[in-house]
């Protein structure tokens, strides 16, 4: 597992673009050839909607299958500043899970490449070698006075032909860049 600071001479070193952090924001990726880039958080100040921006690189040789598992809190999950929780809310009507949500903000939208989140937790992308694809997700009703995303949190099943491994990766005090709906 490697984990990074987001730093000026971390910058230079590792080539990160990392724009839009603040100084003391941190990523841990599982996968030393599965990088994660150019993570970013853009709220808009009078709907409290937060989008959430971060991009996979396959810096493998071989095409790699990337799978990322949003199946409850513990797999993917954001935590803002205030404390609040945020996870993919799951079905509440099957037998023992009616409290499945309870405690929880919903994430309302979870894109990853040119897949959306539909019913199933799992949303998976065949990246070739040296390509990016993008996750994006969207939180609804976000106080606006949180600044920052303290954790984002993720479950991630890596494979090329066989499976190579499944781990989670985080990112940690993500500075939410507030604008008005025109974009300032």
């Amino acid at each position: 597992m490697k984990t990074l600071y987001a730093t000026p001479v971390v910058v230079l070193l590792l080539c990160f673009p990392l724009s839009g952090y603040a100084q003391d924001s941190k990523i841990t990726v599982p996968f030393d050839s599965l990088e994660l880039t150019n993570v970013k958080a853009t709220g808009n100040i009078k709907t409290g909607v937060v989008e959430i921006l971060m991009d996979f690189r396959n810096g493998y040789e071989k095409p790699s299958t990337v799978s990322l598992d949003f199946g409850g809190f513990d797999r993917f999950g954001i935590t803002d500043a205030a404390g609040k929780k945020y996870k993919l809310f799951t079905n509440e009507n099957l037998i023992g899970t009616s409290d499945v949500n309870k405690g929880y903000q919903p994430i309302s939208y979870i894109r990853f490449g040119d897949k959306t989140q539909d019913w199933v937790t799992l949303v998976q992308q065949e990246l070739q070698p040296g390509e990016t694809k993008t996750l994006t997700v969207r939180l609804e009703n976000v106080d606006r006075e949180a600044s920052t995303l303290k954790e984002i949190h993720g479950f991630c099943i890596l494979a090329q032909v066989i499976h190579i491994g499944d781990k989670s990766y985080r990112v940690e005090n993500l500075d939410i860049k507030w604008t008005d709906s025109s974009g300032k």
